[in-house]
This record gives C-alpha cells, structure tokens and sequence, in this order.
C-alpha cells in the first residue's frame, strides 16, 4: 500500500520528486490502470465535447444530444445543430452559439399558417403557434411562407416545442448548409 495511503496527514504534494517516489511505490498493475485510466479520460476529454451536445433552453423537450457532424441526409423529424450566429445577431442575442431545432419541414413540403398563427407542415399542426411579444417585451415579426408556402430546394423550416422558442416562425426558412450536425436525444 502507498505510504500517503497509510498515513493521510503524509499525504504528498504533487511535485515531480514527490511523483517519482509515488510511482516508485506503486506495482505494475497499479501503473498500468493508471496509464489506462489517463489515456481513457484523455480520449474522452477530447472526443466527448465533439460528440455531445447539452441545451439549457427550454426549446426542445431533450437536453442531451449525441452529435453525428456533417450529416448526408436530414429529414423531417431529425433533429439538428445549426449555425446561428446571423440570426442571433439580428435578434440581438447575447450569444452566438450553434442552435438546436428540428426538421418540421423539409424541401418541397407545403409550409402554411393559419390566421391563429399555428404553422402547418402539409396541411399537419407543427404543433406551436407564433407569438406577437418576445419574452423580452419587443415585437415580434411572424414569418409568412409564400403563397404556394413550398419549402425551396436546399432549405428547411425548424421548429422547437416550445411556444417561446426562436424558430422558423420568426426567421423563416434556413439554408441545409448551416447544418452543422444531426443530433440524436439521449436524456
């Protein structure tokens, strides 16, 4: 056993004299769980960030998300993390982040809003309607589809689930390029 194991008030210091002495005491396993051990937190400390997203805002129901970057395909449904920082230069947000959304309709689907301003998906609820007040007080513009409402070519229209969520509803459709990654909810 470790000598600062034995004893807690000998507990060591972490110079390097103090780590040789205490990898001079440890056995061959003991190092090698070690090694094991830092090399795992390592790889995790790098790859995790890239591979896990966390949202704080009550936009979508999930808060944590595993991330598959520079998706092939999005569909409607999926969820996804998109470039941001325009538009919330544009809402005057304090952050500039990526934002997470899903797919409520993809290319070529018919996008249409009712005069109670609950948006639609080919004739389907997307299930929250726009509001006319931020929840800073400030007015809010409503985003009107065109009058077929068809979805462009290399566009989508996002929406969170919830009512104060900033989505398509407010700035219209986004272009399939800003999609930075599909997110799959883990909790």
């Amino acid at each position: 056993m470790l000598k600062w194991l034995k004893y807690p008030e000998a507990e060591p210091s972490w110079s390097a004299s103090n780590l040789e002495i205490l990898l001079k005491q440890m056995d061959r396993k003991t190092k090698t769980a070690c090694l094991v051990t830092t090399a795992l937190l390592l790889i995790i400390g790098v790859a995790l960030p890239y591979k896990l997203s966390i949202t704080m805002t009550p936009s979508l129901k999930h808060r944590v998300y595993w991330l598959l970057h520079n998706p092939e395909k999005i569909k409607k449904g999926d969820y996804i993390l998109f470039y941001f920082e325009d538009i919330a230069t544009q809402y005057r947000l304090d952050e500039k982040r990526d934002m997470m959304k899903i797919v409520g309709c993809d290319e070529g689907d018919t996008v249409s809003v009712n005069s109670e301003k609950e948006y639609f998906c080919n004739g389907t609820s997307l299930g929250v309607k726009a509001k006319d007040i931020s929840l800073k007080g400030e007015p809010l513009v409503n985003f009107m589809p065109p009058s077929d409402g068809k979805v462009p070519p290399g566009c989508i229209f996002v929406i969170g689930q919830h009512k104060d969520s900033l989505d398509s509803r407010y700035f219209g459709y986004i272009s399939k390029h800003r999609v930075r990654a599909k997110a799959y909810p883990i909790f």
